[in-house]
């Protein structure tokens, strides 16, 4: 059987300031040798040039070439440039929260900031722009990111919005309200030792119309985005968050299923930034902390593992940028798949990078367990999420397999 894998391309600032043009080619075409590649998910600010040189290079190595579309947050090339755009929490804060919010965001590319979902999105602009890209460069289909709300790496705060207010507007005052007193109800929990997962505390908070309110507009965003498009020409992937976090952001892995033609998960163990475990785990301890004086880190990292799903944490490990073992990257890949649609591919992401910007760096050792994972579970895989830092030894390895089959 023909092993194949997929991968992901980022050509920002960064890389055009770091990198000249030759050598961004020259780590393409080394990868894409060693690694039989069968999509790779390009997102290019930097000019038409580079879609032109990459997607005429995937031509030349039979890959199929995918947009990689930003939906909701901020990207390189484009700012949220209006406060009112923002998604809002239930304590009223637009952008960040307080509470265990990361200190990353600064000085980097992007700044993570989410438009309401339901308020501050063109649809219509979207699927035009997405169609228009897609036919002048000769895509093979789009793969769309950023189809939330934010996370807690985002500030604890965030995990209850939006509420902007346009949605206060639209009658959503009670579900603030409540939002709030779910703040309050983290930290009766903490300080009680309660443990409960995440579906147990939006039902004891009365928390289920909300959550349901944010799902149906993610939801709703994909649907209308597929619909503006030719799907007889054009696939279309989606960039969901693990299943650990997804619930937390909106995103429900069976609705979306039906809505799209194959699904990453996002099941980073090791990655310390946005969306990657270990730092959406951190920065929900820190912000249970934060909270309340009184709350204990052991208190907080027992409420935290709970509502996640994730074993013990190991703060001492989380800080020192070691992540969690393999055996989550297992345990995320089975839930990605169970709760999907059984007819729609769900394809892991690992991170095997050593990424100058986020804090992220997996040395061999850690990404021969990942990829043994990846083997023993006979599944296809997206390597994340920059090609450009996958160290020669990490994708080499991955390589050697074979019998990972097409998802």
């Amino acid at each position: 059987m023909e092993t194949y894998y997929d991968s992901q391309l980022v050509i920002g600032p960064y890389e055009s300031a770091h990198f000249s043009p030759a050598e961004i080619t020259s780590r393409i075409e080394a990868y894409v040798q060693t690694v039989p590649t069968r999509r790779l998910i390009i997102w290019n600010s930097q000019g038409d040039r580079w879609f032109e040189q990459v997607i005429e290079l995937c031509s030349r190595n039979h890959i199929e070439p995918y947009l990689w579309y930003p939906v909701l947050a901020d990207r390189m090339d484009r700012r949220i440039p209006l406060e009112d755009e923002q998604a809002r929490s239930a304590t009223l804060q637009t952008g960040y929260g307080k509470l265990g919010c990361w200190e990353g965001f600064v000085g980097n590319d992007e700044n993570f900031l989410f438009h309401c979902p339901e308020h501050s999105i063109d649809i219509d602009s979207i699927g035009y722009e997405i169609e228009t890209t897609l036919s002048r460069f000769g895509f093979a289909g789009v793969f769309l990111d950023r189809i939330r709300y934010p996370s807690p790496a985002n500030g604890l705060e965030m995990v209850f919005s939006c509420f902007c207010d346009r949605c206060l507007n639209n009658g959503y005052e009670k579900q603030r309200t409540i939002a709030e007193h779910a703040l309050e109800a983290l930290i009766e929990y903490s300080l009680q030792g309660r443990e409960v997962d995440w579906a147990t505390f939006v039902s004891e908070c009365n928390l289920g119309d909300l959550m349901d309110r944010r799902s149906k507009a993610i939801t709703k965003i994909v649907m209308s985005i597929g619909n503006s498009l030719d799907r007889s020409k054009y696939a279309m992937g989606l960039d969901l968050l693990s299943p650990a976090l997804a619930s937390l952001v909106g995103q429900s892995y069976k609705e979306l299923a039906q809505n799209c033609d194959w699904i990453k998960a996002m099941t980073y163990v090791k990655a310390i930034g946005p969306a990657g475990l270990p730092l959406e785990a951190l920065s929900m301890v820190k912000g249970l902390q934060q909270l309340h004086p009184r709350i204990t880190q052991d208190q907080a990292s027992r409420l935290t593992e709970s509502l996640l799903g994730l074993p013990r944490l190991s703060m001492q490990g989380l800080t020192a940028q070691q992540g969690f073992p393999v055996g989550v990257l297992q345990a995320e890949i089975e839930r990605a798949q169970v709760g999907a649609d059984p007819g729609v591919a769900v394809i892991p992401g690992i991170e095997l990078v050593d990424h100058p910007v986020f804090p992220t760096k997996v040395p061999f050792d850690e990404a021969r367990l990942m990829i043994d994972v990846i083997k023993k579970m006979n599944s296809g895989v997206i390597t994340c999420w920059n090609l450009l830092y996958i160290p020669p030894e990490n994708y080499r390895y991955l390589a050697e397999y074979e019998g990972v089959g097409r998802s």
